[in-house]
């Protein structure tokens, strides 16, 4: 599983860790919300105030633009 992460002022993509998407995320949702998309390996694209963070997998599978949540 791949994480990507676009800041708002920015248009290109960047890689970031799985480490990197946990700090971001659990600034902005609740930890325990957090551990159980990454610690699954849920594929989900969130929203936080500066940049926008979503999954890629194996197969180059990502959740649409336009949607917001984790993918069951």
């Amino acid at each position: 599983m791949k994480y990507l992460s676009r800041r708002y002022t920015e248009e290109t993509a960047e890689t970031i860790s799985k480490e990197d998407a946990r700090f971001y995320l659990t600034g902005n949702y609740k930890e325990g919300f957090v551990n159980a998309i990454l610690d699954n390996n849920k594929a989900f694209r969130l929203y936080t105030p500066y940049r926008e963070i979503w999954t890629v997998d194996d197969n180059g599978m990502t959740p649409m633009a336009g949607f917001c949540g984790v993918c069951e």
